[in-house]
């Protein structure tokens, strides 16, 4: 095959052009015909062709870097596969990095890209760049193929509107060569130690490899270093436009005499095999990072900030820091003073946060934790509701499995409650024991009645109905056997052998992030589950108020950064995980189904049982015989007719997981309409001003992944969280 390789004129060898030179020496091995179209210093590959050859004679283009859109424009779109180093396809600045010096996590357009103008000559300028940048996206979206070196790249990518389908991640190749001039190195992966090359003859305590430029933060490793409880050395190896500024800041902060620049070197790597450790301060958003991809690969201890694509370059075996944090990058570095392979041998933490109701749509609303956890992925939610996704959490099981779907079901013979027939003809008037503090109470003399450990309400259930009902949490869910026959979390983690942690649902969630704070802090677990549930109950009043919603937001973001600064003191390696059951659908309008059953003049318990939910109404038909039931079954259909919603299918029902043989959930299944609420119901008398429990494939019910580390391809539904929470 006769492939066109293009890669514009560079006056570096940086990783870019290591990159492409590779794939070159890579695709002639193979046997293809390459002609490379570019300059590399230093390189036996390069063609050093300046005009583009007839590409018609080409059977493939794959193109490396191409800044000028005008030549983009013109590789046939059918033969050609765009690979994408860095932001300058989707940033018109090339940096994702606002003249304030800030990191822009928002998709490039007129508006956002046009305050980036500061940093033009003019507006006009600006709107050049702007515009150009709009002309690159629509030559990208038509060719066949785009590649990028990072699953962070590829989010990037998909946020500004390009197909995910036709990205592909292909991190960088790890070989064994280095690069000059600047100091960028590529990755290495040798297969034993034979393979290392020999360790620099100088003695090596911190090691930093990468270009002098603002963007790859030495000056904040020079003031961490000022801040250490204990002196160390630095040698920083390459050259940039910052070399005196960053000479004359060591000076200053009073870390000097320990800071040496080496300059340019011909063999980095034998530096990184003498440290003891390698670190990566970019602030900027690293598309991947090759010098913490090789270091890592030497066996080196890396700590680095947890930003851009570095997390994927690490591949869990780094220390990450909350990106720009100085502190807590010295607090790092305090605590590497062992040898990589003693790093290797300790045990992986893995932190999940579960945040209850916490949507998709607000995750991209408040832009949360985009830096600190740029792996992210919306995910359907559990049909159902909290009460359905959390036992689905705990097991990986659906609730045609774990049988949790909502909290009342009809089962006269398995009711615990026979004995309240006794109470409930005393528990008069009627309006007296609906109220809701009322009804609290009751809830909490029913669980110490019953001995229930697990969360328990009344709620709407009216008292009389309450001993042909069977309720499915009257144990704690979170603890061993809580789930049984089917084991939980805490089950598997437990024979695993774990040290772990899984929060008391009943603390207030702040007491909870304190409590994992401090175990990671001490080091005491390597599995964690921080369960904050407060969330839902806030986007129940106040769904789409953002004076109400954001502070609660960004109190989570502060409590999950201060986690993640906790798991930075604790030393080990570590994973660092949010996700969610379900969004929250707004109020769009009720229903009155009691009252629509009330006029069919049949009776409850004796021709049909219902569970009335706030979004789903539940039968069971209870007449005597084939033909009864199917009366019943009539009157109720054509009671329920004209309102807002479906009756589910068999086959719905087992794509939701929740179709059982027994009919524990009831014999059929009406199902409101997004954003409308039966109201009164057995949950309440009031609607609320959001609710969940809709069809999964609501936009406002989807739920979210976040993470410091890619998102597995196996995570799109909540059921599949358990068995990333317990792989080893």
């Amino acid at each position: 095959m006769k492939i066109l390789v293009y890669l514009e004129k560079s006056d570096i060898r940086g990783g870019i052009e290591i990159f492409a030179e590779r794939h070159v020496a890579e695709l002639r091995a193979a046997g293809h015909e390459v002609e490379l179209v570019s300059s590399i210093p230093d390189s036996q590959l390069t063609t050093h062709n300046s005009q583009l050859p007839i590409l018609p004679d080409f059977d493939e283009v794959i193109v490396h870097k191409c800044s000028d859109v005008a030549t983009l424009e013109k590789f046939p779109p059918e033969k050609t596969t765009y690979y994408i180093h860095d932001h300058e396809p989707i940033c018109p600045r090339g940096y994702a990095y606002s003249p304030l010096k800030h990191n822009c996590t928002r998709p490039g357009g007129l508006w956002p890209c046009i305050f980036c103008a500061p940093a033009c000559r003019s507006w006009k300028a600006a709107l050049g760049r702007v515009f150009s940048q709009a002309r690159r996206k629509r030559a990208m979206a038509r060719f066949k193929k785009i590649v990028v070196i990072s699953e962070f790249m590829k989010s990037r990518l998909v946020a500004n509107g390009l197909d995910a389908a036709k990205i592909e991640v292909k991190p960088p190749v790890i070989g064994t060569g280095v690069t000059g001039g600047t100091g960028e190195t590529s990755a290495s992966s040798p297969t034993g130690p034979s393979r290392h090359p020999s360790p620099s003859s100088h003695p090596v305590d911190l090691l930093y490899v990468g270009q002098l430029i603002r963007g790859k933060g030495v000056q904040l490793l020079l003031k961490a270093m000022s801040l250490m409880k204990t002196p160390r050395t630095l040698d920083v190896i390459g050259t940039g436009n910052m070399e005196g500024e960053l000479k004359a800041l060591a000076v200053q902060l009073g870390v000097g005499e320990r800071v040496r620049f080496r300059g340019f070197q011909n063999d980095p790597r034998s530096w990184m095999c003498a440290a003891k450790c390698v670190v990566v301060p970019s602030f900027w958003q690293e598309p991947y990072g090759l010098v913490a991809a090789e270091a890592v690969a030497l066996g080196r201890p890396v700590v680095a900030f947890a930003i851009g694509g570095l997390p994927e370059a690490c591949g869990g075996k780094a220390t990450l820091v909350p990106p720009g944090d100085v502190k807590a990058l010295a607090a790092a570095l305090d605590n590497q003073d062992g040898p990589a392979t003693t790093r290797e041998e300790q045990q992986m933490v893995k932190a999940f946060v579960f945040v209850d109701a916490l949507g998709w749509k607000q995750v991209e609303r408040y832009e949360f934790l985009r830096d600190l956890l740029p792996y992210r992925r919306e995910i359907e939610m559990q049909f159902g509701y909290s009460c359905t996704a959390i036992p689905t959490i705990l097991t990986g099981e659906r609730p045609s499995v774990h049988g949790h779907l909502a909290f009342y079901d009809y089962a006269p013979k398995k009711s615990p409650f026979k004995k309240m027939k006794w109470l409930a003809p005393f528990l008069r008037p009627k309006s007296f024991w609906r109220r809701g503090r009322i009804r609290h109470q009751l809830s909490k003399f029913i669980k110490r009645l019953y001995g229930f450990t697990g969360y328990f309400q009344l709620y709407g259930v009216p008292v009389e109905r309450l001993p042909k009902l069977d309720y499915c949490e009257k144990t704690d869910l979170f603890v061993p056997g809580g789930l049984a026959p089917v084991r939980n979390l805490a089950d598997v983690w437990e024979s695993q052998g774990h040290k772990y942690l899984i929060s008391n649902w009943r603390l207030p969630e702040d007491e909870n992030f304190r409590i994992a704070a401090e175990a990671f802090r001490k080091g005491s677990v390597d599995r964690a589950f921080v369960y904050s549930a407060a969330f839902d109950a806030l986007q129940h009043d106040n769904v789409g108020r953002d004076e109400v919603l954001r502070p609660k937001v960004e109190r989570y973001a502060d409590s999950i950064r201060t986690l993640h600064a906790a798991l930075v003191e604790g030393g080990r390696p570590f994973e660092l995980t949010v996700f969610s059951d379900h969004g929250m659908t707004p109020l769009r309008g009720t229903v009155d189904a009691p009252a629509a059953l009330a006029k069919t003049g049949l009776t409850w318990g004796r021709e049909y049982a219902s569970a009335i939910d706030s979004t789903m109404a539940r039968f069971w038909w209870l007449g005597e015989g084939d033909e009864a039931k199917a009366d019943v079954k009539a009157k109720v259909e054509s009671a329920l007719a004209g309102f807002p919603g479906h009756w589910l299918t068999e086959e719905e029902m087992r794509h939701h997981g929740i179709w059982r043989e027994d009919h524990k959930f009831g014999d059929a299944i009406f199902l409101a309409d997004a954003g409308v609420q039966f109201c009164p119901s057995d949950m309440g008398v009031k609607p609320l001003n959001g609710m969940h429990g809709f069809d999964p494939a609501d936009i406002d019910s989807r739920a979210c992944w976040l993470s410091t580390v890619p998102v597995p391809d196996s995570v799109s539904r909540v059921c599949d969280y358990f068995k990333v929470m317990t792989r080893e």
